[in-house]
């Protein structure tokens, strides 16, 4: 089941799913509304892939620094990997 909200650094982010986010635009994050938007016809992989470099987004503005957009891709991409390809560091770090 997708998330309907995120808590990063304490603040519960909410996440729509839609079907158009803009020109060229996967995703997006709201910063005044508090609101990652994720466009809902996307293969869920790529959903969850958005839905991350968008979380990426959520953690730079909330710390006040700045990252690229090349740094964001990175991350995101980077943290689903590590989860997936050591299911033990993540089975072990989240519980369960």
């Amino acid at each position: 089941m997708r998330p309907s909200s995120v808590r990063v650094l304490g603040i519960e982010i909410k996440i729509r799913y839609v079907d158009e986010v803009g020109e060229d635009c996967m995703g997006s994050f709201c910063p005044e509304q508090l609101e990652i938007l994720i466009q809902s016809d996307l293969p869920a992989e790529n959903q969850r892939l958005v839905l991350w470099h968008e979380i990426c987004h959520v953690i730079e503005v909330l710390g006040e620094i700045k990252i690229s957009e090349a740094g964001i891709c990175l991350y995101s991409t980077a943290w689903i990997q590590i989860m997936r390809d050591n299911r033990e560091l993540a089975t072990w770090t989240f519980g369960g």
